[in-house]
């Protein structure tokens, strides 16, 4: 997108990968009017390491997302990498002791 680059948001996410996280919550505002029409899935190339937090990946969508069909972009982004996506819904998560 326009505020972060894929390969930027992917070493982050690699980090994040790498400190074995219990949980990992992905809170929204993933595309902008700006970015929408120029990152054909920039989302999920970015965002592609967190598939081996199956199981411990979350999304929901926050109010950028409403804007120029984002919603509909970020939730088959998210859904690519195994994200359970959260929209009037709860997950319960059990942690390791």
């Amino acid at each position: 997108g326009t505020m972060m680059s894929v390969s930027r948001l992917r070493t982050i996410c690699e980090q994040a990968v790498s400190v074995n996280p219990d949980i990992v919550l992905l809170t929204g505002d993933f595309y902008t009017v700006e970015a929408y029409e120029r990152s054909q899935h920039a989302l999920a190339n970015g965002l592609e390491p967190l598939k081996q937090l199956q199981g411990k990946l979350f999304a929901c969508i926050g109010n950028h997302d409403q804007e120029h069909c984002a919603r509909e972009r970020a939730t088959e982004d998210l859904k690519r990498i195994g994200a359970k996506f959260l929209v009037g819904d709860e997950a319960t998560i059990e942690l390791g002791s």
